[in-house]
């Protein structure tokens, strides 16, 4: 009955009766089914307050003592909708309640806790679509914040005490038909002046033990191809739509006190049935600009010698091995210029070109040679010994023909150009330099080597001339 105005309303218990041999009796709150309308409905509601906290609600299954045998169950299920003609199944709706100037109630779910075995899964799932439709989505969203930042979603495993933390996996399941479902990670697009949009972090975890540990991966695999090619992995900054194009950085973290950085590899794989793949190193086109350039550069160390520098072309076990080629760009008026030096330094470094070692025929020759000139006059070739400003002397260009153990040497020939057609040849000039004003020009020598038996002859001749006169020895 209603309360007088200082007093309670009467409670109302519904019950079944105990017992102590038995299983205590049902109790069954339902409505009767409709032969011609709605079946109906029943409501379970507390009545309102204006003073302290609202009454709560509560459904507890029961206890259980005995062994090896479960609690009782919570189950709520909707109606279903058993119409041959678009009938649905009722929905399930469990919502917080409503504030008005503070908070809205929390919606919490967990499972069972047990204290000396594993706490209860929790499992969220559509269930399988039925032989006409598709399951279920499953969205997990926080609602729109009209004035500050949106509400977050965690995903979290829990600790392991004795072991290793729960695993977080998200998978896309398996397909027949049309191409593989997508899995997409999209950070928070921003509207805000001067700010930065969302970022997306993927880090491996860490491993804080003193001794004998190693920080975990990161792993980016494109999916498997069976007939054709495997899925491909692209990194791609974001666009600036009125600036500059966001950079890619790919950096191993500093070391710790004992030891050395990490590696950076790019590598292809191995072709089992064609060649391997290539590596592209390529800057973009400018339309308004120079092209970007391209660096390689060792860091600077600390200790004797520094960080080398190797290109290698690729090695074969049948046939010729790789070309190495380096080309400066194309230009519409001239081409760049190409620089192969050694860094300055107290003492600069040796420049070495060199063919390799022939293990079963002849090694490779070692040309240097400028363009040909189609419009206009080829370039010149110029071997120079570097300026010395100290009192002693510069350093020497020395040409030698090859050494051999068991024949001739090499041949040691300066030559001039052939002029074809009515050309002349170009003039052979061996001299030394002008001397300085008070000085000696240098000696010029023409000298055989010794020899055990003949020395060889030196030689001075002109050319035969088929239509005219020789040329005069002076």
């Amino acid at each position: 009955a209603n309360a007088a105005t200082t007093g309670f309303s009467g409670a109302v218990a519904l019950s079944s009766g105990t017992t102590t041999a038995g299983s205590s009796g049902v109790l069954s709150i339902g409505s009767g089914d409709a032969a011609g309308g709605t079946g109906g409905a029943i409501s379970l509601s507390v009545g309102g307050g204006n003073s302290g906290a609202g009454g709560s609600v509560q459904v507890t299954a029961g206890d259980t003592s005995a062994n090896s045998k479960a609690g009782g169950a919570v189950t709520i299920t909707a109606g279903a909708g058993t119409s041959g003609t678009a009938g649905t199944g009722g929905a399930v709706s469990v919502a917080g309640g409503s504030g008005n100037a503070g908070d809205g109630g929390a919606v919490q779910f967990s499972s069972g806790s047990s204290t000396s075995s594993d706490s209860g899964a929790f499992t969220l799932f559509t269930p399988t679509g039925g032989s006409g439709g598709t399951s279920g989505n499953m969205v997990f969203s926080t609602g729109h914040a009209q004035s500050g930042t949106a509400g977050s979603i965690t995903l979290s495993s829990g600790k392991g005490v004795s072991g290793q933390g729960g695993d977080i996996t998200l998978s896309v399941g398996d397909g027949n038909s049309l191409a593989g479902g997508d899995v997409t990670i999209t950070a928070g697009k921003t509207t805000a002046a001067s700010v930065t949009g969302g970022s997306v972090a993927i880090t491996g975890g860490a491993a804080t033990a003193t001794s004998n540990t190693v920080g975990g991966p990161v792993s980016l695999t494109g999916g498997v191809g069976r007939d054709l090619t495997g899925g491909a992995i692209s990194l791609l900054s974001g666009v600036g739509t009125d600036t500059t194009s966001g950079t890619i950085s790919l950096t191993t973290a500093d070391s710790g006190a004992g030891g050395a950085s990490g590696a950076i590899d790019l590598t292809t794989g191995k072709g089992s049935g064609g060649a391997s793949g290539a590596v592209n190193v390529v800057t973009g086109v400018s339309t308004s600009g120079a092209g970007g350039d391209i660096v390689l550069s060792v860091g600077t160390g600390s200790t004797n010698p520094g960080g080398a520098v190797s290109i290698i072309a690729g090695e074969t076990t049948s046939g010729v091995g790789g070309e190495l080629q380096s080309v400066s760009g194309v230009g519409t008026t001239t081409s760049g210029a190409v620089f192969v030096r050694s860094a300055n330094s107290p003492a600069s470094g040796a420049l070495v070109f060199s063919s390799g070692t022939a293990t079963g025929g002849a090694s490779g020759a070692v040309t240097i040679s400028s363009g040909q000139g189609i419009g206009g006059v080829s370039g010149t070739v110029t071997v120079q010994a570097g300026q010395t400003n100290d009192a002693g002397s510069a350093g020497s260009v020395l040409l030698y023909g090859g050494l051999s153990t068991g024949g001739t040497g090499g041949q040691a020939v300066l030559q001039s150009g052939q002029g074809k057609s009515s050309g002349a040849s170009g003039a052979t000039y061996v001299r030394t330099s002008n001397s300085a004003a008070s000085g000696t020009s240098g000696a010029l020598t023409l000298e055989s080597g010794t020899a055990v038996s003949t020395s060889g002859s030196v030689s001075l001749l002109v050319g035969k001339s088929t239509s005219g006169a020789a040329g005069n020895l002076l």
